[in-house]
């Protein structure tokens, strides 16, 4: 751990509306050469966004994904069901005899349906630092036999797709670099007005039932009319 020298990840949302693109580039360097090694990245969404993962594979071109939980792209963000969730992220490059590790992700997120307010009409969705972990082919017999190491080491996925298994990581303190004014990434969805919801809802089922009523008059009006026998005998 003492040998790596840069840990930066830079992170950001772009686009405007509810379907926005979340780029991370990191940058991790060490002293020593990586030897077969593989990095994944932890990616908290918030309540408030969503990842479309049955399209997500289609985005990704040089990495691979591990989502434990789906997200429920249906839900708004007061719903009881939507949280803060993690997705986990893999790079497909062979990271051996490297000493710097460079890696851009780029994927689709979704901001999700926010309850209107009577005061603001946007609403501010943060997103945290993603989280950068490594392991290597020695993890067992070098990196996790150092004291110094043992405390960074994390179970998570060992690798993309449904597995459920866990395999050692260890996670390393990278962090926006200088640049950065922020350990923060935030996107912000317009909003309802809730001052003239009452006035809007009543002169909706005014027009509602107007609309109705006239309907049923004309359907009245242009109905045949019976006709008595004798009447006809008349027209006859």
């Amino acid at each position: 751990m003492n040998d790596i020298q840069e840990q930066i990840v830079d992170f950001k949302i772009e686009k405007e509306g509810f379907h926005r693109d979340y780029i991370i580039n990191t940058k991790i360097s060490s002293m020593n050469r990586f030897m077969d090694c593989k990095m994944a990245i932890k990616v908290l969404i918030p309540k408030g966004a969503y990842i479309d993962v049955v399209n997500l594979d289609s985005s990704l071109i040089t990495h691979c994904y591990n989502s434990p939980n789906l997200f429920d792209v249906e839900q708004p963000e007061f719903s009881n069901t939507t949280r803060e969730q993690a997705i986990y992220f893999y790079s497909a490059k062979s990271i051996r005899k490297l000493f710097i590790i460079e890696d851009t992700l780029e994927f689709p997120v979704h901001l999700r349906y926010h309850s209107p307010s009577e005061v603001d009409s946007i609403r501010t969705i943060n997103f945290k630092t993603p989280e950068i972990f490594i392991s290597c082919q020695n993890n067992d017999t070098v990196i996790f036999n150092d004291k110094h190491c043992q405390r960074f080491a994390r179970k998570i996925p060992c690798s993309c797709g449904p597995t459920k298994f866990r395999c050692s990581y260890m996670k390393l303190n990278a962090q926006p670099s200088t640049t950065s004014s922020s350990n923060l990434a935030k996107a912000e969805v317009p909003i309802g007005n809730s001052t003239w919801v009452k006035e809007i809802m009543s002169a909706t089922f005014l027009c509602i039932f107007g609309v109705i009523a006239l309907l049923l008059k004309e359907v009245f009006w242009q109905s045949p009319r019976s006709v008595s026998p004798s009447q006809r005998n008349k027209n006859d």
